[in-house]
């Protein structure tokens, strides 16, 4: 039998996340903005506002724009791009990011990797991950790289 303070315990934990989700949603905007300005980017419709994260799922997301996220990844030091995680695996949700691994080349830096990771969120607007293959942890790493497959 659980105990009665349970569920008001419950409860506010669901506002604590809720009030995460409306944070980072805020803060993300505000960096989309900002990095929009930087690049010259407009949302897919054209407008600059209202930018939301969780409207779509990730694999909606990907979907609607996957020749403007090739040509995104086109655009850097980088081979082999393939989706792994919830997208993959069809159970993302509209929290869900999108998970993308990449070989980086020669050149390839962190900042490249964090740049293009940035311009992906500008153009699907959803919380995007861009990983190498040796930034996985290694518990993961053969799954990962068995399972994903290219965008």
């Amino acid at each position: 039998m659980k105990p009665e303070h349970d569920q008001p315990a419950a409860a506010g934990n669901r506002r604590l996340v809720d009030n995460i989700y409306k944070r980072e949603n805020q803060e993300q905007a505000e960096l989309l903005r900002v990095y929009r300005r930087l690049y010259d980017m407009k949302e897919p419709d054209g407008r600059d506002e209202g930018l939301q994260f969780g409207v779509l799922r990730p694999s909606e997301a990907l979907n609607a724009h996957r020749e403007e996220v090739r040509e995104v990844i086109a655009g850097y030091d980088v081979v082999n791009p393939r989706v792994f995680g919830s997208v993959l695996r069809g159970t993302d949700t509209v929290q869900s990011d999108l998970n993308i691994l990449v070989e980086p080349g020669l050149s390839a830096s962190l900042l490249d990797i964090a740049e293009m990771q940035a311009r992906l969120k500008c153009v699907l607007n959803v919380r995007v991950d861009v990983v190498t293959p040796n930034a996985l942890p290694e518990s993961c790493r053969d799954d990962v790289l068995n399972d994903a497959e290219p965008v």
